[in-house]
């Protein structure tokens, strides 16, 4: 089983701002986001769990090894796509695929099967052989994903996967994050912007404030739709069926097709036009509630 336990963690992230996280204890097999604005900390938390930030307060351990007292082991078992990573352009993809493989596992054994497999699982076979200047962006990203999951490292760190990524990318991801879910020993850790890819895979996500954990979303909305209407809903408007009123939408736990289609009759006969009806989103509805606290926006 892997884990990530965190205890007391502070980090200067410049003026005015620091990342504080009392305590936050992770086991596998767990997917979990990390949402929030710009310099909230989400790449900040990612780099220093990854052992690229050296100088931090407070403890982190990770498969029960303390970072700071043997940050080699430690972070052996991690991969991560953290921000844009530079690597050396005059190699090819396969050279720099076997060469983190080789120092994750400790070992040469199976590794050019296993950059062969990787290759063809982030769809650059033909590029394996090719220098790394040659690449285009979206190759770059990539490969970025496939030197992020060679040497099957127990815990990945995922920095905004999204950017630069081109068609095929999207879909490479998907298969990766898939894969990861599969195992039973893995924790995944992804920072996003988009809300959408955090709710598709995701089993919790962790919302963000000037560097401090303002509340971890567990991913489960059930059969609940959000129902917009032509008009707003009134305050004595009895429906046979629960449900939560904001503006000109509603809230409601739904089935099967049959209830949707009964809970539109009933809307309609009130006089009610149905505009759109869409699986309700908690990570959503939590964040922006936050924000609107917060004063921010959600572009902030």
């Amino acid at each position: 089983m892997s884990s990530i336990v965190v205890k007391n963690l502070s980090k200067d992230m410049g003026p005015d701002k620091t990342l504080e996280i009392k305590k936050l204890n992770l086991d596998s097999p767990r997917i979990i986001g990390l949402l929030g604005p710009n310099g909230a900390g989400k790449s900040t938390i990612l780099k220093l769990l990854s052992g690229s930030v050296e100088y931090f307060k407070g403890e982190i351990e990770i498969n029960g090894i303390n970072i700071r007292e043997d940050r080699q082991n430690a972070v052996r078992g991690i991969g991560s796509l953290i921000e844009n990573p530079r690597f050396y352009q005059f190699v090819s993809g396969g050279h720099l695929l076997s060469f983190i493989s080789s120092i994750r596992k400790g070992s040469d054994a199976g590794i050019h099967e296993e950059v062969a497999s990787i290759l063809d699982q982030i769809g650059l076979v033909k590029k394996g052989k090719a220098l790394i200047n040659t690449y285009s962006t979206g190759e770059l990203k990539r490969l970025s994903l496939g030197a992020a999951i060679i040497g099957d490292p127990d815990i990945v760190l995922l920095d905004e996967p999204l950017d630069n990524l081109d068609i095929l990318g999207e879909l490479v991801l998907d298969n990766i994050i898939n894969q990861i879910s599969e195992g039973n020993n893995k924790i995944l850790i992804m920072a996003s912007h988009d809300l959408g890819l955090l709710e598709k895979f995701c089993d919790e996500v962790i919302i963000l404030i000037d560097g401090k954990i303002e509340e971890t979303v567990t991913m489960d909305s059930g059969n609940k739709k959000i129902i917009t209407l032509s008009g707003e809903v009134q305050s004595n408007l009895s429906l046979s069926k629960e449900y939560e009123a904001i503006g000109n939408e509603i809230i409601v736990e739904l089935g099967e097709n049959e209830e949707i289609i009964s809970l539109i009759r009933e809307l309609n006969s009130l006089g009610y036009k149905i505009k759109k009806i869409n699986d309700y989103s908690v990570l959503k509805r939590k964040y922006l509630d936050i924000l609107k606290i917060k004063g921010l926006s959600i572009h902030h």
